[in-house]
């Protein structure tokens, strides 16, 4: 038996609360941005949102919107832009920030509550992916090697301590043990934001440039590869 999923075709009010205070924050990045504040930073809270529809049927779906939420929030507070932000005085960053803290607390709330029910709820054993075999096994082995290879690259470039090289090593474990797909997406949506970085980032030479835009590629690949093949070879 696998894991429980929830029934096809419905969404329970914990998942729409999830959803929406997403949705709400990326409302909060589109006011700063109209501020003058970038807009790259929508990615996060639309992926979190696609990811809890396309792995909706997922009692673990609901955790891809906390690691994102938990993301923003404190990258944004180590970095300083989040008070920086709020005390800017501007009526528009402001007000965007406020939305953006608001969405991703209710998101993650809700998120929390969801997965418990599930957890509740749930009828047959937690299937983690690494039990898999064959083609699938493969494809999850080839992907995992490749972020630790990301986080590598990272740590050796920008020290062990920094934000890229912690998820680069996080992700691994969650892709292998979590059952259902939401770890997977997250893993191909921080690549490709990742992607973005590595060639904007003027500390990194053009070898590790080159490591790191191989295994992010390879980790793309190796997920898309995952999502597309049947659930059981």
């Amino acid at each position: 038996m696998s894991q429980k999923t929830l029934p096809a075709g419905t969404i329970g009010i914990s998942l729409r609360l999830t959803g929406a205070g997403q949705l709400l924050a990326a409302l909060g990045v589109v006011l700063q941005w109209q501020a003058g504040g970038p807009l790259s930073g929508i990615a996060y809270p639309l992926g979190a949102v696609a990811i809890l529809w396309l792995d909706r049927r997922s009692p673990f779906a609901p955790l891809a919107a906390i690691a994102l939420s938990a993301w923003v929030l404190i990258g944004g507070f180590l970095s300083g832009s989040t008070m920086s932000g709020l005390d800017s005085g501007d009526g528009l960053r402001v007000a965007g920030g406020l939305l953006v803290l608001a969405g991703l607390a209710v998101s993650t709330l809700a998120a929390l509550a969801s997965i418990g029910v599930a957890l509740r709820d749930r009828t047959g054993p937690l299937v983690p992916p690494w039990k898999t075999t064959g083609t699938r096994l493969a494809a999850l082995v080839l992907m995992i090697l490749a972020m630790v290879t990301v986080g590598l690259g990272l740590a050796t470039a920008l020290g062990i301590g920094g934000p890229g090289p912690i998820l680069f090593f996080t992700l691994p474990v969650l892709v292998a043990l979590v059952p259902g797909r939401s770890m997977v997406l997250l893993g191909v949506l921080m690549s490709g934001v990742f992607i973005d970085g590595v060639l904007s980032n003027p500390r990194l030479d053009l070898a590790a440039s080159a490591v790191q835009l191989s295994g992010l590629a390879v980790t793309i690949l190796a997920g898309a590869t995952l999502l597309l093949l049947p659930r059981r070879d």
